[in-house]
């Protein structure tokens, strides 16, 4: 059984995760700062990638019923990967064709496998698709390139209010904190009219920014968090299953 490895290879990622942020931050800080982060991210989606598939092989080896297994193994497609798929057609196809007979042998851990599938999730919740084809394009094709991505903010009075330099705002009357504001406007990054001084003293400029991937704009740190604990909640999922009723 490969749980053991799964545990080792998660709390490796958990290292690499902090490693990566560290990195992030200090390129972000600094945008001349040349340190290499790829190699990181790629090795992330390795380990990633590679606890789903010790769990394919227990699964293969433990649940599928003997018939199946040694049909597949005879067959000329006998490796074995873990099944996903964009559409419940393209993951019923994966599952027939790496583990067949599963749905009818044990449902409970073909229901884990669905629920992590695209098509079972919304938004920034998906995951494995994409974590699959950056596992596959960085290994056989080219590093996956992530930009860095910034914009230029205002906060006023001390983050009562805050500005991008893409956005308009006018103040009129109001109070902050307990500081009345005066009247003026927030527009392309500058201040005009007549903000209140005391107010003024608590306004500053800062940047904020993230590191995306080209393809998908989504936020490098937290995509690899959404697999890191999607895959851990499935790992203690699938292990206390196999665990109770196969060992």
């Amino acid at each position: 059984m490969n749980k053991k490895d799964c545990e080792i290879l998660i709390s490796e990622c958990e290292e690499m995760l902090e490693l990566i942020r560290s990195k992030f931050k200090k390129a972000f800080e600094d945008p001349t700062n040349k340190e290499i982060k790829i190699p990181t991210v790629k090795s992330f989606l390795e380990h990633s990638r590679s606890i789903l598939e010790y769990s394919a092989q227990d699964i293969f080896h433990l649940v599928i019923p003997v018939a199946q297994r040694t049909a597949k193994q005879k067959s000329k497609n006998r490796n074995v990967y873990f099944p996903y798929g964009k559409s419940t057609r393209m993951f019923r196809s994966s599952v027939s064709s790496n583990l067949p007979g599963l749905k009818s042998s044990d449902e409970q851990i073909y229901n884990l496998i669905e629920n992590l599938q695209d098509y079972k999730r919304n938004g920034e919740s998906t995951f494995l698709s994409y974590m699959c084809k950056l596992t596959n394009e960085n290994k056989h094709v080219s590093l996956s390139e992530n930009e860095r991505q910034s914009r230029d903010l205002i906060s006023i009075g001390g983050g009562a209010i805050v500005v991008d330099s893409t956005s308009s705002v006018v103040v009129s009357n109001s109070n902050f904190n307990g500081i009345p504001s005066g009247n003026f406007k927030v527009e392309n990054g500058q201040i005009i009219g007549n903000i209140n001084p005391l107010l003024l003293s608590e306004t500053f400029q800062y940047e904020e920014g993230e590191y995306v991937f080209k393809d998908t704009r989504r936020n490098v740190i937290e995509f690899l968090e959404t697999s890191l604990n999607e895959i851990k909640h499935f790992t203690n999922n699938f292990y206390k299953i196999l665990e109770t009723k196969y060992i």
